[in-house]
């Protein structure tokens, strides 16, 4: 009796087995690797952090709007229309289904991968993306300063310029020194407004944020309705939601570039003859489709994107931009401004003291954003302002005397002085950009990435150790780029400025092995002699970009660093290690960005090395890191500029009269 009922039990087991554990396990199984030729897993574009999946798919289909509805119907989808700017793109939504999952609903995913003339398809998820925010100065580090920068004289000779209130505050944008032979501490807009003529009439820019109070007094006259759009609640209205108190970033940002001169309220905007827009998509759900909506908003009219945001800045984060919103920012470099290409500038981290650099930034790691460190007055880099070889180049968000950072608008038709992080820096940049783009609308995208690299100052921020000079004169520092943004200079270069040749590609997939192992006793370096695709039509004589994509698996992600040397000696470090960073997952076809060798000649030898930045006995002895895919892409021209044709020239009492 007793063996029956053993027997009987035994079997009921393997019954719940085959009929419950099984078809479980091969699910899960599904979720962490599904076996299907088409299918893409997300890497690092933040599904990690992914709040919820939702009831929409992204899907390429191999034909027409018509023939999408019918393979919607076919698969029990609805059809929910095409994607702007994404050849035959299309977004279904599922009949009957939950709109939030926790995980990816992979049966209806791989549905949809079965069919013969779906190509791709992604079911899209709630992305955690975070404003770089105000970042309050520590109090203990001010007080402990001992000097003020402003100690020779306390009156800006343009202090009474304006009328503004708060205008005699705003030190980044005047000259405080008693004589020119003092070290320069504003960006110098004044003389742009007063020997140029230039305010940025004519220019259109959006800050892609939380909303805008486009009601507020120092803010209306210049506010585009046409320019502005809520894709976190879909309709035209982006004031701010004022019961979450957080919702004041975009109208800060906003103000930075036009507030309205000598009306007695603030301060002045940077670029106050221009106009600003409002994209709001940091106030609710925001998916990789929503967000590419927004970067390509109004994509016939705009000509600047600024954004103050990105992926979580805690140094354990490593995502970037989605396929979809990829795709968007690379259309609007091709179509938009009639083909020149729009100018996205973009904060580059408030992450610094979390152990973070920008170069785990994906949208910090694209050659089409312009990425934008901060400096404090006295020319120090702040303990936020993240640093990596993508940034282009530095404004101020913060000065060393409290409390004054950053005078700007605020909610509730308000003033602030306490803007700050590279939140308050990469609009101050965008609104710079827009003076020299009034002063020369031809200027294609690439035009002012090499304004940029050719007029930044080093002067104010030379007491900061680590700057490397390359083979093209150029000057460089992780912290700053190519140094502090002088804007009469940069408007004036651009009022004569002639356009770059035609960027070229040169893609090269290089051998990794063997070996492919390292460890924090054996790193992995090996040499390539590249030529830079000479004698083809991809030919690269004077660099612009260099990126570089690898794929690595380590234990530890954090701990990894790599660096390449580039045949002018010229040492680029392309990832610093993150202490908090503690991802097994490695680097999954990971792009980094490296500005440094701008304007060198790409041919010789380049030399990679990938190791450990600490001991671990445990991969030391048993298990090592692997290097599985590299590859070099260069970007550059075959054409000389026609700025090298004379030495770049820096200068420490920065005045082109």
């Amino acid at each position: 009796m007793v063996l029956v009922c053993l027997q009987v039990s035994l079997f009921l087991l393997v019954a719940f087995s085959i009929i419950y554990i099984l078809p479980l396990y091969y699910l899960l199984s599904l979720n962490e690797n599904p076996q299907h030729e088409k299918y893409t897993p997300y890497s690092h574009v933040g599904v990690e952090r992914a709040e919820h999946f939702v009831n929409q798919w992204v899907v390429h289909i191999d034909g027409d709007a018509a023939f999408a509805d019918q393979v919607a119907q076919d698969l029990g989808f609805h059809y929910n229309g095409i994607i702007n700017g994404l050849n035959k793109h299309y977004v279904f939504s599922k009949e009957q289904h939950n709109p939030r999952t926790p995980e990816e609903t992979l049966t209806e995913t791989l549905g949809l991968l079965n069919h013969p003339h779906v190509l791709w398809t992604q079911q899209q998820f709630a992305k955690h993306l975070t404003k770089r925010a105000e970042v309050q100065e520590l109090r203990r580090q001010l007080r402990a300063m001992s000097h003020v920068y402003r100690e020779e004289t306390e009156v800006s000779k343009y202090e009474t310029l304006f009328t503004d209130e708060w205008w005699p505050m705003q030190w980044y944008e005047q000259d405080y020194r008693a004589t020119n032979s003092s070290k320069r501490l504003d960006l110098n807009v004044v003389p742009v407004y007063q020997k140029l003529n230039i305010t940025g009439a004519g220019v259109n820019l959006i800050i892609i944020d939380d909303g805008i109070e486009y009601t507020h007094e120092d803010i209306k006259d210049n506010f585009a309705p046409e320019l502005s759009y809520n894709f976190n609640a879909d309709k035209w209205d982006i004031t701010p939601r004022y019961e979450d108190p957080r919702n004041k970033h975009g109208t800060r940002c906003a103000g930075e570039l036009v507030m309205k001169p000598n009306n007695s309220k603030c301060g002045v905007g940077v670029c106050y003859g221009a106009r600003v827009g409002g994209v709001k998509l940091l106030d609710g759900e925001t998916t990789d489709l929503i967000e590419s909506k927004a970067l390509q908003f109004a994509l016939d009219q705009v000509d600047i994107y600024s954004g103050s945001w990105g992926p979580p800045d805690d140094g354990k984060a490593m995502d970037g931009p989605g396929k979809l919103s990829e795709a968007a920012i690379e259309r609007g470099i091709k179509e938009g401004r009639n083909g020149k290409g729009v100018l996205y500038v973009f904060a580059a981290g408030n992450g610094k003291s979390h152990g973070d650099n920008c170069a785990a930034d994906g949208y910090i790691n694209s050659i089409f954003t312009i990425a934008i460190a901060s400096a404090r007055e006295d020319g120090e880099s702040p303990f936020y302002s993240e640093e990596c070889t993508g940034v282009h180049a530095t404004t101020y968000s913060g000065g060393i005397t409290d409390p004054v950072k950053i005078i700007t608008t605020d909610v509730h038709d308000t003033c602030t002085c306490e803007h700050s992080g590279t939140s308050a820096a990469a609009p101050m940049a965008a609104g710079v950009l827009a003076l020299a783009l009034e002063a020369n609308p031809n200027m294609t995208w690439r035009d002012f990435q090499h304004a940029l690299a050719w007029t930044s100052e080093t002067e104010p921020l030379s007491q900061v150790s680590g700057w490397d000079r390359n083979s093209r004169n150029l000057w460089y520092h992780p912290a700053f780029g190519f140094g502090l943004i002088n804007a009469y200079k940069l408007v004036s270069y651009a009022k004569n400025w002639k356009n770059v040749a035609t960027q070229r590609k040169c893609e090269i997939t290089l051998d990794v092995g063997p070996p492919t192992e390292f460890t924090y006793s054996s790193p992995w370096k090996r040499s390539y002699n590249i030529t830079a695709c000479s004698g083809s039509q991809n030919e690269i004589k004077y660099l612009e970009h260099v990126l570089a994509t690898v794929s690595i698996d380590y234990r530890r992600r954090g701990d990894v660093q790599i660096e390449l040397t580039a045949p002018s000696g010229v040492k680029s470090v392309l990832m610093r290690p993150r202490p908090d960073d503690d991802a097994e997952i490695g680097f999954a076809n990971w792009t980094m960005l490296t500005l440094k060798h701008w304007g060198e000649s790409p041919v010789g030898e380049w030399t990679f090395e990938i190791f450990a930045s600490k001991y671990d006995i445990l991969l030391d002895l048993f298990k090592s890191g692997k290097v599985k895919d590299l590859k070099l892409t260069l970007f550059g021209t075959k054409e000389m500029p026609h700025h090298y044709s004379t030495e770049r020239i820096y200068e420490e009492d920065i005045d082109l009269d």
